[in-house]
């Protein structure tokens, strides 16, 4: 849950005696307002959009006003507790209704003790925790829906595109603006000259060509070069794994992995800095490696599980590119 403190907005009037040592023994997670205090910080804060948490309490002859109460801007997050002697409540008869449409969450019978506060302050804690997942989890869906409909446009751009040149050049350019990074690069695999081919083993007689590179920041001279396909590089690597590799920082690798990054002193040259890398084999239907994207130096504003879903999209419109589109036999 977020640090932010929730906001007790006290429109019943608890004594001090009653709220105080729940207050104290949850570290002062929330913020408590007395009855007038509580009329001028809503009128104060309800005029803009606010994501504060806040749990009103009120009586039972407040529980059919509480949209005047709380502002509209403050309907997301507020939970309602009632306060009331048992025949209050008894009268009041059905609460279910307001349950749903209310936040209502809980139900203090006067005499309230300290105990049965401090009970109804975890409870709202538990709540609020709940709501805030609940609103990632749709945001997140939302934003993979969106996601999927870019996907679904990328894929009819990617199977009406007939130049293969111009193919690897969309696959690049996308995959650099789906995982936010600064640069990419693109290699194939084709066939050694004079190599025969082995039915058990599809690479052996492959090399890495690479075919192209991307860079937002940097103006890059570029030219075509092949290279085996050994761990001991990170490309060749991840062509051998057939799995997506996810590197923090290519200067500082983990110990014992077989490659290493051979790309300090191009560096140099331009001046840039290769720090994150992602790595992504491209197959085709038969789970082959026919060519590997890098994507270097992502936007650091990404959040670790947006980069990774969308680590996961890439991989999808890839594989569905190289379907209709086989580089090599």
């Amino acid at each position: 849950m977020s640090t932010k403190k929730i906001l007790i907005f006290d429109r019943v009037g608890l004594s001090a005696e009653i709220t105080q040592d729940a207050l104290k023994s949850l570290q002062y997670a929330f913020e408590y307002f007395s009855p007038r205090q509580s009329e001028e910080h809503l009128k104060a804060i309800g005029t803009a959009f606010h994501m504060t948490p806040i749990l009103l309490l009120v009586d039972v002859t407040m529980l059919h006003r509480i949209n005047k109460i709380i502002p509209q801007s403050l309907s997301r997050m507020f939970a309602v507790a009632v306060v009331g002697l048992p025949e209050e409540f008894e009268a009041f008869g059905d609460f279910s209704t307001l349950v749903h449409k209310q936040q209502l969450i809980d139900f203090l019978e006067i005499p309230v003790s300290p105990l049965r506060f401090k009970l109804l302050l975890q409870r709202v804690q538990v709540h609020f925790q709940e709501r805030e997942r609940q609103m990632l989890l749709r945001r997140e869906l939302s934003e993979q829906r969106e996601e999927l409909e870019k996907l679904k446009d990328i894929g009819i751009a990617l199977s009406s595109e007939q130049d293969i040149t111009r193919l690897l050049e969309m696959i690049l350019s996308i995959s650099m603006e789906i995982s936010g990074a600064d640069a990419g690069s693109l290699y194939i695999v084709e066939e050694k000259p004079g190599v025969e081919f082995d039915r058990n083993n599809y690479l052996a007689n492959k090399q890495l060509r690479f075919k192209l590179a991307q860079n937002i920041s940097r103006e890059v001279p570029f030219k075509e070069w092949v290279m085996p396909i050994t761990p001991n590089s990170i490309v060749g690597y991840a062509a051998l794994s057939r799995e997506p590799l996810n590197i923090p920082d290519v200067y500082h690798l983990p110990d014992r992995v077989p490659y290493s990054f051979g790309g300090r002193a191009f560096d140099q040259s331009i001046n840039y800095r290769t720090k994150s890398m992602l790595t992504v084999p491209m197959l085709n239907h038969d789970k082959e490696t026919i060519g590997v994207i890098q994507l270097i130096n992502k936007n650091q504003t990404f959040a670790l599980s947006c980069q990774t879903r969308k680590m996961q999209l890439s991989t999808l419109f890839l594989s569905h590119a190289k379907m209709k589109h086989s580089f090599m036999r």
